[in-house]
């Protein structure tokens, strides 16, 4: 059986912090920079509570930007490397389930003929389930995720 790595999607495979915060700086006259986030939760980022960011995000996914997302540089190669290598790179995200359309768009575009399985760590309720335990499900043995509380939670939950 080939070993199995579930792959992040957000800022590994897909350039969405500069673009959010570009939309963002733009609809709310905020002036954020990639650079300076030292936090991946977007709440904190900009300042405001959870319900109001998830009502900036709608407005982000409703304008079809999540489909504009470019591809991180070197992640298409990536992937085929680790495929080429006998890896089956399965992805995992912690977007909502309720994007899986926009989500499975973008990736057909980019990562075309992959064959990539796609999982959500959020279901369409917006209830987070920790990666460790997905990862568990679906067989993965490595986490490849840029978000430090996810390699974390893996490395301490097998």
């Amino acid at each position: 059986m080939k070993n199995i790595i579930a792959v992040d999607i957000d800022e590994v495979l897909a350039e969405f912090m500069s673009y959010f915060i570009y939309f963002h700086n733009l609809m709310y006259k905020t002036t954020a920079k990639k650079e300076e986030v030292e936090d991946y939760y977007l709440h904190k980022i900009f300042n405001t509570d959870r319900a109001e960011m998830h009502i900036r995000y709608e407005e982000f996914r409703v304008l079809n930007l999540l489909e504009r997302l470019k591809p991180v540089k070197g992640s298409i190669q990536g992937i085929k490397k680790l495929i080429g290598l006998g890896f089956t790179p399965k992805l995992l995200t912690a977007r909502p389930k309720d994007i899986e359309k926009e989500t499975r768009r973008w990736l057909d575009i980019h990562f075309k003929g992959m064959d990539l399985p796609l999982y959500f760590a959020r279901d369409v309720e917006d209830k987070f389930r920790n990666k460790s335990i997905v990862c568990k499900e679906i067989g993965a043995e490595i986490l490849i995720d840029d978000h430090i509380d996810n390699a974390l939670d893996c490395a301490e939950n097998g």
